[in-house]
């Protein structure tokens, strides 16, 4: 028995002996590697690891969880990224410092610009080879100008701007020599001196550069309701070329160059998209039309047309800010000049509008209102507005019945945009025609209140902290209260919004801080009319159920049919025409004795008896 104790320890001493000796091999093998650096000496291997060199994390990266991390953390560790250990390095490159939590991701974020035509990477290029030239002189002469019409020609090759690698040379010498030229140009003491031949390659190297093609856009960047951010992939070249020819411009304004082929082909860029383009080819049309003020009729005519036909579908809508520009500018310099009158003389003066400008208004500028794209030229359609209405004031009746026409129903967005447009027209209205749409108006804006959206409900209360319009609305109180007071009370109790409720309380305040009287008696009848409990149309609610058994009784046969829409559409349904369902029983018709304890036998109405009334299911 001593023996096999003896054995045991001596074998549990070895064991561990052993042990001993294993991990101290293990620290020296590893103390070997940390002082030797692990250093790679193959090129394959430094390739690998240079894979790994980029700022972004990688999906093997080894991710160490803190042990002070909450409950959400540990159940998230896999998704989190607390601590990501550095990628791994050759021995010889320096320790990089540890990068913060909040550096920015390369994929985060979205372009605020877009390029009209969608750059490339191209395998087989070959690079335009341009001449080499040498300077233009200081002082320009006869001597100069074969050198001028060379470089002339040379910025009249077109780069390629889809491949950011190619043309390289060929881009900057066209560079340098356009800004060579703008310095020609730009001259009042050189240019008069220019041969003809030269002015006529000037124009040459102009339409070669401006008559270029428009890229088509795709469709998905104008389903939204502003205008799409686009910038042209030759806008560096293309706004040195529109510098020097509106350099030129004003040196020479009647240049015979300017012909009506030239004129037809700015206005084809006018549908341009990039919008650093348009406004250049706008100065430039404001200029000519300056000049040759006789063309204004037929320049008026082609840019209403292009109005027309965005409106219609035929034209994007990047053709509408710079024809509106154009027609507005023209507006205020041809219009008559305006007398101030005081809006209570009912002594009033005739218009001064000029009714060839007024028809172009009629006809091409205001039905822009309805549009899509009318966040985008909004500000340029409200100041439109504005002129002709301090021309004739009469004008602001006639634009705020067509904006009433169509006010949207299903858009929020739109209809807080038609309301503030809706509170500028009533801004600049005359009392006297006040009282002409203030039923519309008023009408309009108790049921907004009743809209979904709270902002939609907020907008429609900001009319009362006008403090121009309230005047108006202190004139007419006995008209405008009845029309809202019901559905401002109802959206201060039932509005699922606080801030709908909080805004229709603060509403309900100025009507009452603005007329008292009617509002206490507006608030009296009401609560007369609550007092009395309405009665419950039976027929009507077991219509109500049968629609139901029935929408589900179909639901369960097809399995396409969406119950859930179907139900709400019912719902909807008679509640809109609770008022119109709703049997009139006469005043003193005696009520039938009934077993208060027997219940009643449902009574089944059928639904083909009511297919003019309600939508088959």
């Amino acid at each position: 028995m001593c023996k096999l104790e003896n054995l045991s320890k001596t074998y549990i001493v070895r064991m561990k002996n052993s042990q001993i000796t294993f991990i101290y091999l293990v620290s020296l093998i590893f103390e070997k590697l940390k002082t030797e650096s692990f250093m790679i000496s193959s090129n394959s291997n430094a390739k690998l690891l240079s894979r790994y060199s980029d700022k972004r994390g990688s999906a093997l990266s080894v991710t160490k969880r803190s042990n002070s991390s909450t409950a959400l953390q540990k159940i998230a560790y896999h998704t989190a990224r607390v601590a990501t250990l550095e990628p791994i390095k050759e021995a010889t490159s320096s320790p990089e410092p540890k990068r913060s939590a909040d550096d920015i991701i390369d994929e985060q974020g979205i372009p605020n610009t877009l390029m009209t035509v969608q750059q490339v990477k191209q395998k087989h290029h070959h690079d335009i080879q341009v001449p080499q030239l040498q300077p233009l002189p200081q002082n320009i002469d006869s001597s100069a100008f074969p050198l001028i019409e060379k470089k002339l020609e040379l910025c009249s090759i077109l780069p390629d701007f889809t491949d950011v690698d190619a043309d390289k040379l060929a881009k900057n010498t066209k560079t340098m020599t356009l800004k060579e030229l703008m310095n020609v140009f730009n001259s009042p003491v050189v240019v008069p001196i220019l041969s003809p031949a030269i002015i006529s390659k000037f124009f040459d190297m102009i339409k070669a550069n401006l008559n270029r093609g428009l890229p088509a856009i795709p469709k998905k960047y104008l389903c939204f309701d502003d205008e799409p951010p686009l910038v042209d992939i030759a806008w560096p070249h293309l706004s040195l070329v529109y510098t020097v020819l509106q350099k030129f411009q004003e040196i020479s304004p009647k240049n015979e160059n300017f012909n009506d082929d030239f004129v037809n082909l700015l206005l084809n860029l006018l549908h341009a998209p990039d919008i650093n383009e348009r406004d250049k080819v706008v100065e430039i049309f404001i200029k000519y039309l300056d000049t040759y003020p006789d063309k204004e009729p037929y320049i008026f005519k082609r840019i209403g047309y292009f109005l027309i036909g965005y409106k219609e579908k035929v034209y994007d809508p990047f053709c509408v800010i710079p024809c509106l520009r154009i027609f507005l500018t023209r507006f205020k310099l041809n219009s008559p000049p305006i007398t101030n009158n005081s809006s209570n003389n009912n002594n009033k003066p005739p218009p001064v509008v000029n009714e060839k400008h007024l028809a172009f208004f009629k006809q091409s500028i205001l039905p822009l209102y309805s549009s899509q794209h009318i966040f985008s030229y909004y500000p340029l359609l409200t100041e439109t507005f504005d002129f002709f209405i301090k021309q004739d004031i009469s004008m602001c009746t006639f634009i705020f019945r067509t904006v009433v026409k169509g006010f949207p129903e299903a858009r929020p967005s739109k209809q807080i945009l038609f309301i503030q447009m809706l509170n500028f027209l009533v801004e600049r209205t005359d009392p006297s025609d006040f009282e002409k749409i203030a039923v519309k108006l008023f009408t309009l804006y108790a049921r907004c209140s009743q809209s979904c959206h709270y902002k939609v409900v907020d907008a429609s209360f900001q009319i009362w902290g006008n403090v121009s319009i309230i005047p108006k609305i202190l004139d007419n109180t006995s008209v405008i209260y009845p029309i809202v007071y019901a559905n401002f009370n109802r959206t201060m109790k039932e509005h699922w919004s606080n801030r709908a409720q909080n805004a229709a309380l603060n509403t309900l305040k100025s009507m009452h801080d603005t007329d008292p009287f009617m509002f206490d008696e507006l608030n009296q009848n009401t609560q007369k009319k609550g007092n009395i409990m309405p009665e419950k149309d039976n027929a009507a609610l077991q219509l109500h159920k049968n629609w139901a058994m029935v929408a589900r009784t179909a639901a369960k046969v097809d399995r396409n049919v969406n119950l859930v829409r179907i139900l709400a559409d019912i719902q909807i349904k008679f509640n809109s025409n609770n008022n119109d369902m709703v049997a009139k029983k006469p005043p003193n018709r005696p009520i039938a004795k009934t077993n208060s304890n027997a219940s009643p036998a449902p009574k089944i109405v059928s639904p083909g008896n009511t297919k003019s009334r309600f939508p088959n299911f």
